[in-house]
């Protein structure tokens, strides 16, 4: 059963993706996703989102806060995880305010193992390469996807290359 949406739920969680890094990576790939999930593991959830297990943690324990989804800590086998109350594309959609309301999960559309599109913003995702983030500023974060089995002497020439790099005044 889906709770009733509260009017401030919907701002609560646009500040949530203006403010949280992990959360905008989280809803970034939960809004390009095609079908809906009922629940997502913190694992997968981490791995999609290029941050760790703990993050991951602590920000479904505050989606939970916002009424949007139960957190349910893994016991005997079963994975901690989040079940999802409304459409996991809306949740995502409204986060990046491209709707101003959240929809119930489509039941003929889910697919809690994910289906998302390798678009360009996911790209990095592939085996031969990760994105190693970097909060530059609280209001910017620096992506640069590095090959997993990056060397010594390839980061020692990376960090040559920043160095070269003109600065602003």
């Amino acid at each position: 059963m889906q709770k009733k949406i509260d009017k401030d739920m919907v701002a609560r969680l646009v500040a949530l993706y203006r403010t949280d890094p992990v959360a905008r990576r989280l809803f970034d790939w939960l809004a390009v996703r095609q079908n809906d999930a009922t629940e997502t593991t913190v694992e997968r959830a981490a791995a999609k989102s290029v941050t760790s297990y703990s993050e991951m943690l602590r920000l479904f324990k505050k989606i939970e806060d916002l009424g949007i989804g139960t957190f349910i800590e893994g016991r005997r086998g079963h994975k901690s995880r989040i079940t999802w109350l409304y459409s996991v594309r809306s949740i995502g959609e409204a986060a990046r305010e491209e709707v101003g309301d959240l929809r119930g999960i489509e039941p003929g559309k889910v697919d809690n193992e994910g289906d998302e599109p390798e678009n360009e913003e996911h790209a990095h995702s592939s085996s031969q390469s990760f994105c190693h983030r970097l909060q530059l500023r609280t209001d910017f974060e620096v992506c640069v996807d590095l090959p997993r089995d990056l060397t010594q002497k390839e980061a020692e020439r990376i960090a040559v290359w920043v160095r070269s790099l003109p600065f602003g005044d």
